[in-house]
């Protein structure tokens, strides 16, 4: 049987490379084998050395804009899921604000990792109208929600 795909979504855009694949790691090692991971900062070793990440780079093959929507738009297609990472102070950007909108639309679940008692997440109408996304505190909770919902 195949292993359940998982895309890690999260504010890549003004964090450095360090701060964008930190947690992206660590997911991956608290879902372990058990789960693909689909991560967007894959194969793109150029962006280590460019400081705060601020868009699309041309002059790198997969940091071109239409690359990465092409990529990420891909991987969500394959994905079964989505975790999006938004610690306290680190909300969604406007991709990882696509990312849910089109992940919606194929009725994936989404399991958010954010404060739970943010006011601006917890009362954002879309957020809190969506049926199969749950909002938990911990990649450890998200990583226990994604074992528990593909029973692996």
């Amino acid at each position: 049987m195949a292993k359940p795909v998982v895309y890690l979504a999260g504010r890549i855009s003004e964090l450095t490379w360090e701060e964008a694949s930190t947690w992206r790691t660590l997911a991956a090692d608290l879902l372990g084998d058990s789960f693909q991971i689909r991560n967007p900062m894959r194969d793109k070793p150029e962006l280590k050395t460019v400081g705060k990440l601020t868009g699309a780079y041309p002059e790198y093959l997969l940091c071109q804009a239409k690359a990465i929507v092409l990529r990420d738009l891909t991987d969500l297609d394959h994905a079964d899921a989505v975790l999006v990472y938004a610690p306290p102070g680190c909300h969604p950007g406007k991709a990882t604000w696509m990312e849910i909108g089109y992940t919606v639309k194929s009725a994936k679940p989404i399991v958010l990792v954010a404060d739970r008692f943010d006011d601006e997440l917890r009362t954002n109408p879309f957020l809190s109208a969506l049926p199969r996304l749950l909002i938990v505190g911990t990649l450890t909770e998200a990583a226990q929600v994604l074992r528990s919902l593909f029973n692996v």
